[in-house]
């Protein structure tokens, strides 16, 4: 029972309540809900990609003249290429000799190809001058149809676990049954028959974000649904931002598909929790003291909110404090951090201590069961905000 002067609690309201959200770094501003809405798709299938002719890989090919040319030409005969040229290639036949002749290609010549456009040259060239031209690896692949689009930005692992292993990025978005791709520049050779594999993507456009949201957040598409999708965003996602990066995609994730944000996340499982509020005082002579007790100036404060309790391995709230425990040493991650007190008879709303924090003292104990038991501090930044009861 209530004493003389106090009010009882509710009933229906008697839980204190703890709520956290990651905070993107360097702010330190009350989180908000986002509604984060696809504008374009990422792929989480491991589809196999065929290739079907030999692709080349960065590497010095040599160039033989088949007829003499002026120094004033702007075209060279050659023995067919062994590989495409880039316009702006430069090139030195006979190097290291009193023929040696320099010129720049002026167009892009292609393998097989029996010619070279090109400025003009410094000495004039004979048949079978030769010169040794270091080119990047092709931009294009032929592979066997592909049976699902492909977007730009896709990374495909060739030879995945062998000597010649290497991951190629698309530049351009493929169509499904598309038999080239247009990639990155080769790094070394493909031959046909060399398989890839498709790798989840780990960006996605989107509608411009509302708010911010902090890298490690967990967001998920179509909740509750057949293809609900989990990411967890590898980078903080600002306010206006088109683009999200992430990691862990687990299922397709199509152009229109909505995921919300809750900023104010309740961290279930909690069993005790407290509020120690502690002033800094500087002792020294203010005003004298009769009895001889000590006297001070207050310098500043610190406010901290103790949390134990059984949490549940997977649970998103528990999700964040994890997060920020084991990178803000990396890189300062700090949780918003809600504590609701019950709400007394006659009163709607709960009193509320909120504030940015930075979890130390993170110890756990994990059963095999999921459960685990654990204690942190939330160990406040800067002024705590206080709400009463209304």
């Amino acid at each position: 029972m209530a004493g003389a002067g106090q009010k009882a609690v509710s009933g229906s309201g008697n839980k204190i309540k703890i709520y956290g959200s990651l905070l993107p770094l360097g702010c330190r501003d009350e989180p908000k809900d986002v509604t984060i809405t696809a504008s374009g798709e990422a792929k989480a299938n491991g589809e196999t990609i065929t290739v079907a002719a030999t692709a080349l890989g960065k590497g010095a090919t040599t160039i033989t003249t088949s007829a003499a040319t002026a120094i004033t030409d702007t075209t060279i005969t050659v023995v067919g290429l062994l590989r495409d040229i880039p316009s702006g290639t430069p090139i030195i036949f006979n190097a290291g000799t009193p023929d040696e002749s320099s010129t720049t290609t002026t167009a892009a010549a292609v393998a097989t190809d029996t010619t070279l456009s090109v400025v003009g040259l410094t000495v004039p060239l004979s048949a079978g001058d030769t010169a040794t031209v270091a080119v990047d690896g092709a931009t294009a692949i032929d592979v066997s149809a592909i049976p699902n689009a492909l977007s730009s930005g896709t990374t495909i692992t060739f030879n995945k676990g062998s000597g010649s292993e290497q991951t190629v990025t698309l530049t351009a978005a493929a169509t499904a049954n598309a038999t080239s791709l247009t990639v990155e520049p080769l790094v070394t050779n493909l031959t046909a028959g060399d398989t890839g594999q498709v790798n989840p993507n780990t960006t996605l456009s989107v509608l411009a974000l509302s708010e911010a949201i902090a890298g490690g957040t967990r967001i998920t598409f179509n909740k509750g649904l057949t293809n609900e999708s989990r990411v967890y965003l590898t980078k903080d996602a600002n306010k206006g931002a088109t683009t999200i990066e992430f990691e862990g995609l687990s299922a397709d994730i199509s152009a229109g598909a909505t995921a919300e944000f809750i900023a104010k996340l309740r961290i279930l499982g909690g069993t005790s929790t407290g509020r120690n509020v502690n002033p800094n005082r500087n002792a020294f002579t203010v005003f004298e003291d009769e009895e001889g007790f000590e006297d001070g100036v207050i310098t500043n404060g610190s406010w901290d909110v103790p949390w134990s309790g059984n949490f549940l391995v997977d649970d998103e709230g528990y999700e964040r404090i994890e997060e920020a425990a084991f990178t803000s040493a990396r890189n300062g991650r700090e949780v918003y951090m809600w504590l609701e007190t019950p709400i007394p008879i006659g009163k709607t709303t709960a009193p509320v201590t909120k504030g940015a924090t930075i979890i130390t003292g993170f110890s756990d104990t994990i059963a095999a069961d999921g459960i685990i038991t654990n204690s942190w501090t939330f160990s406040g930044q800067g002024t705590p905000l206080r709400e009463r009861a209304a």
